[in-house]
C-alpha cells in the first residue's frame, strides 16, 4: 500500500468490502484507504453513501450529541445563550455582546484579560463535560472498559465546545480588527493569552482524571465485586441505574481514542452489571470531587472580592456563574434522577418560606441608615408628612435659597435660571451627561453651574451630574480643578460592571457572610457595595459624602440643588431624596378663589419619612444607586419601614426628570418671573428626541401575540416624552418668550439615519453599520462606545444647542 494512505488504528491483513454491516468488525483492525486501489470502496454509489451515513450516525461524537438533544436540553440552552451573546443576537442592547468581545480587566483589554477569559471558558467547558459524564456516562457502558474514560468522553463530547471556541476567537478577532480598537499584533497576542488559559484548565483537569481513573479490569484484578455484594441496598441502586441506561438505544461503532485515531468499543456485556456500575460510580465520585473543589475555589475567591486583581471581566464571571449552575443541576439530577424536577420545586418553595418568615434575608440596604427600627409607611403617614404647615415651611426655606442664589448676580441684572434635567441609561447616560456639562461649561465660561438652580433626572444621568456638581463645588476653593479636564470623562467611563457581576457570582448567589462597618451600623457586603466601592475608586472618592454634607452648600446656593426621585415600587410614588425638604414636589396646590385645591400625593419626602432612621447619614452614593437601580445588576434597595418598601430606578416614572423640574418652576413661578430673566431648561438625553418608526420588519406570530405588551414597553420613553412635552408647553405659557428648552441628544453619527430603508439595510448586514457606535445600556463601555460618547457632541443637533446656549449667556442680562 502507498505511503499516502491514511491509517487509523490496529491493522488489516486483507481487503474487505467496506459496508455498514462489517464496519464494526473492521474498526478494531487497521483501515487503510488506498486511493490507488479503490476495490475496498463499494462500487455502488448508493451503498457507498449508506456506508458513510452509517459510519457517521453510529460514531460516539454524534451519539453523544443526539443524547444531549434528547436528555440534556438545559445544558444545551446555556451553550445557545453563549452563542447568542458572541454573535450579538442576544443581549446587544444591554451590552452583553461587548462584554464577550471586548472584555476589560483592571480597566484594560490586554493579554491578562483574555487569559482570564480563557480560564473561565475552559471551566464552563469542563463543567459541561463532567456533568454530562456523571449524568449520562452509564448510557455508554463500553466506557467502563477504556483507559481514562472521562478523557475519552471529553474528546468525543467536544463538538459543541470546540465549535464555540473557534467561533468565539473568530468573532473576537473580527470585532477588534473591524472596530480598529487595537493593532493586529496585540490582538493575536491576546488570542495567545486566551488559548494559554483555556489549555491550562484542560491540562490540569485531564491530568487529574488520567491519574485517578478506574476501569473494569482493575476491579476484576482486585475482586472488589465480593465487597459490593455485602451492601445489598447499594447493589440494588446501581443495578436500577444500569437498567435505565440500555446501550441498545445508543449504538456506538467507533470513538476517538486520540484526536487522530479511532477504535471500536470493546464488548464487556459478559461482565457483571453490578461490577460495571461500580466502575462508573468510582469515576463519578472522582468527577464529583473535582466539581466540589471548583465550587469551593470560586467561593473562596469571594473572601478576596474587594481586591481589584480578583475582579475578573464580567464575561468571565458570567461563564463561572453558568458553570456553577451546570454543576449544581448535574449533581441534583444525578442523585435524584426522576425526582430532580420535584426536588427543585420543593427547594424553591422552601426558600420562599424562609424568606417570607425572615429566616433568610435577601434584602439589600441603603448604607448609612439605621435598620434597627422601622418607620410607618401608610396613607395616613404620607399625608402627615405633607401638611399645609410643612408645605409652606418648605416653600419658605427653598425661597430663601433662591434669594441667596440671586445675590450671586448684579442687582441691576436679571439672570437666567438654569434647570438641568438628565436622563437615565446606565454608564452611557453618566458619560454623556459629563461630556455635555463640560462643553456647556466651556461655551458659557463657567456660567452654567453658577446659574443652575436645580438638577433632576434618573439613573446614570444623575450620577454624572452629581459628579460634575461635586467637582464644581471643589473648584470654588481649588483652582487646580478645571471642569473641562478630559480626565473626568475618562473617570466616569471606567468599568463598573466587573466587581458587580463577580460579587453576584461568588457572594450574592449564596449566603452573604462578609460584613462591613459604617459608623455605628453594620451591613452585608453585596453587589450594591461592590458598585459603590468601584465608583469611588474610579472617581478618586470625591463623592464619598453623606446626604447631610450637602445641606449647607445647597442652602447657601453655592451649588445647585439635587433632587433624586427613585420609585417606590409598592405603590408607584416617588421617594424624593434631597438635602432640603421638598414636600411641595409631591403635589401641586392651586388657589381658586379662597379654596386650596390639592391633588393625589405623588411622592414622599425621604428626610422626613426616615428621620428616626438617621436619614441625613445616608451615603450619597447609596442615594444615587437608589435612583439608578438596574434590574439584576444593581439590586432594589429595601427601606427600614413597616411594611417594607422597595426602591427602583427613577426612570420608571420619569426617565428625564422633566416633570419634577417643571413642578418646581410652576410652584415658584411668581418669584422666577420677578427676579430672573427667564428659564433655561437644559435636557440631556441618552437617546434621540424623534425616532423613525421601523416598518421593514415583518411581524411574527409571537410579535402579534405580545404586541400590546411589547409596544407599551418599547415605547415607554416615548410616552414619557409626550407627557413631558405637554407639561413644557403649559409652563412655557407662564413665561412668554422667556423659557428656552435646549435638548442634547446622544444620537451617534451612524445611528442617526434611522429611516426604514437604512434599517432594512442594517438588518441584512447584521446591524454593524447602523449601530456600531451606539453605546449599550450597561455599566461597562467599550473603547468604541467611549469614543462615540465623546464625539457625539459634534453632531449638528448638539452643536446647534451649544450655539443657542452660548448666545443666551453672551447676551447681557436684561435689567
Amino acid at each position: 500500500m502507498k505511503s499516502s494512505s491514511v491509517a487509523w488504528v490496529g491493522k488489516i491483513n486483507e481487503k474487505k468490502q467496506l459496508n455498514a454491516r462489517n464496519f464494526g468488525e473492521l474498526l478494531p483492525q487497521t483501515i487503510v484507504f488506498d486511493w490507488a486501489n479503490m476495490d475496498i470502496v463499494p462500487k455502488d454509489l448508493h451503498q457507498m453513501l449508506r456506508t458513510i451515513y452509517q459510519t457517521i450516525r453510529y460514531s460516539f461524537p454524534l451519539q453523544l450529541l443526539l443524547h444531549q438533544l434528547r436528555q440534556n436540553q438545559f445544558f444545551l440552552l446555556m451553550w445557545l445563550i453563549m452563542f447568542g451573546f458572541v454573535s450579538e443576537q442576544v443581549g446587544r442592547t444591554v451590552g452583553a455582546s461587548y462584554l464577550m468581545l471586548d472584555p476589560e480587566y483592571c480597566n484594560h483589554i490586554s493579554y491578562s484579560s483574555l487569559f482570564v477569559m480563557g480560564l473561565s471558558v475552559a471551566m464552563f467547558t469542563m463543567a459541561f463535560h463532567i456533568s454530562g459524564y456523571i449524568l449520562h456516562g452509564q448510557n455508554f457502558i463500553f466506557l467502563a472498559s477504556v483507559r481514562r474514560p472521562l478523557v475519552k468522553y471529553y474528546l468525543n463530547n467536544s463538538l459543541i465546545p470546540f465549535g464555540f471556541l473557534f467561533y468565539y476567537l473568530y468573532r473576537f478577532i473580527d470585532f477588534q480588527i473591524n472596530n480598529g480598537l487595537q493593532p493586529s499584533a496585540q490582538i493575536f497576542k491576546e488570542v495567545g493569552g486566551f488559548l494559554l488559559g483555556y489549555g491550562l484548565v484542560h491540562l490540569v483537569t485531564l491530568l487529574y482524571f488520567s491519574f485517578t481513573y478506574t476501569d473494569i479490569f482493575q476491579f476484576v484484578a482486585q475482586r472488589v465485586d465480593k465487597q459490593l455484594r455485602k451492601n445489598k441496598i447499594y447493589r440494588v441502586n446501581v443495578i436500577k441505574r444500569l437498567e435505565n441506561a440500555q446501550p441498545s438505544d445508543y449504538r456506538v461503532d467507533w470513538y476517538f481514542e486520540t484526536p487522530f485515531s479511532i477504535v471500536a468499543p470493546q464488548d464487556i456485556s459478559h461482565h457483571e452489571r453490578l461490577l460495571i456500575g461500580k466502575v462508573f460510580s468510582q469515576n463519578h465520585l472522582k468527577a464529583f470531587i473535582l466539581e466540589l473543589i471548583a465550587i469551593s475555589l470560586l467561593l473562596a475567591l469571594g473572601a478576596l472580592r474587594d481586591n481589584t486583581l480578583v475582579q475578573i471581566p464580567a464575561a468571565a464571571s458570567t461563564f463561572l456563574l453558568l458553570s456553577l449552575m451546570m454543576m449544581f443541576a448535574g449533581a441534583l439530577a444525578y442523585w435524584l434522577r426522576q425526582w430532580a424536577a420535584t426536588a427543585f420545586l420543593v427547594l424553591i418553595v422552601l426558600l420562599n418560606l424562609l424568606v417570607s418568615n425572615g429566616l433568610l434575608s435577601p434584602d439589600y440596604k441603603a448604607f448609612g441608615l439605621d435598620y434597627s427600627t422601622q418607620t410607618e409607611y401608610s396613607l395616613a403617614r404620607i399625608r402627615e408628612l405633607a401638611t399645609d404647615s410643612l408645605y409652606r415651611a418648605d416653600l419658605d426655606s427653598t425661597q430663601m435659597i433662591m434669594n441667596r442664589w440671586r445675590t450671586k448676580f448684579d442687582t441691576s441684572s436679571r439672570p437666567k435660571m438654569v434647570f438641568i434635567c438628565t436622563s437615565g441609561g446606565g454608564q452611557r447616560a453618566a458619560a454623556w451627561t459629563v461630556r455635555v456639562l463640560q462643553c456647556a461649561d466651556s461655551v458659557t465660561n463657567g456660567q452654567v453651574f453658577k446659574n443652575a438652580m436645580l438638577i433632576t433626572g434618573a439613573s446614570g444621568g444623575m450620577i454624572g451630574a452629581a459628579y460634575m456638581r461635586e467637582l464644581f463645588q471643589r473648584s470654588q476653593t481649588d483652582t487646580s480643578i478645571n471642569l473641562q479636564n478630559p480626565a473626568y470623562f475618562q473617570n466616569i467611563t471606567k468599568d463598573m460592571l466587573n466587581p458587580v457581576i463577580f460579587s453576584l457570582v461568588v457572594n450574592d448567589m449564596f449566603l452573604r457572610l462578609q460584613r462591613f462597618r459604617d459608623g455605628r451600623y453594620f451591613y452585608e457586603k453585596d453587589r450594591g457595595y461592590a458598585f459603590e466601592q468601584q465608583f469611588h475608586r474610579n472617581t478618586d472618592y470625591v463623592l464619598n459624602k453623606r446626604l447631610r454634607d450637602y445641606i449647607e452648600p445647597e442652602r447657601t446656593a453655592k451649588i445647585p440643588m439635587i433632587v433624586l426621585s427613585p420609585t417606590i415600587i409598592n405603590d408607584g410614588r416617588k421617594l424624593y431624596i434631597s438635602a432640603q425638604y421638598v414636600s411641595y414636589l409631591s403635589k401641586i396646590r392651586m388657589h381658586y378663589s379662597n379654596e386650596l385645591v390639592t391633588q393625589r400625593q405623588k411622592g414622599v419626602d425621604f428626610r422626613r419619612l426616615f428621620a428616626q432612621q438617621n436619614a441625613d447619614n445616608l451615603q450619597f452614593v447609596s442615594a444615587l444607586r437608589m435612583s439608578a437601580t438596574f434590574p439584576y445588576i444593581t439590586p432594589n434597595i429595601t427601606m427600614p419601614s413597616r411594611p417594607a418598601i422597595e426602591i427602583m430606578d427613577a426612570g420608571l416614572t420619569d426617565n428625564y426628570g422633566v416633570s419634577d423640574a417643571l413642578r418646581f418652576i410652576y410652584t415658584f413661578r411668581g418669584w422666577i418671573k420677578k427676579h430672573t430673566g427667564g428659564v433655561v431648561l437644559l435636557i440631556i438625553r441618552d437617546s434621540g428626541k424623534e425616532v423613525e418608526m421601523d416598518m421593514s420588519a415583518k411581524r411574527s406570530g409571537f410579535d402579534r401575540l405580545f404586541n400590546p405588551i411589547g409596544t407599551v414597553y418599547s415605547n415607554w420613553a416615548t410616552l414619557q416624552d409626550n407627557n413631558n412635552d405637554v407639561q413644557i408647553e403649559f409652563v412655557q405659557g407662564l413665561f412668554p418668550q422667556k423659557m428656552q428648552v435646549l435638548n442634547f441628544q446622544y444620537v451617534p453619527r451612524n445611528y442617526s439615519d434611522s429611516s426604514a430603508t437604512a434599517q432594512a439595510k442594517a438588518d441584512t448586514s447584521g446591524h454593524r453599520h447602523l449601530q456600531e457606535e451606539r453605546a449599550s445600556l450597561s455599566w461597562h463601555l467599550t473603547a468604541l462606545e467611549k469614543k462615540s460618547l465623546y464625539n457625539t457632541i459634534q453632531q449638528p443637533v448638539n452643536q446647534e444647542s451649544l450655539k443657542r446656549l452660548e448666545q443666551l449667556f453672551a447676551t447681557p442680562a436684561a435689567k
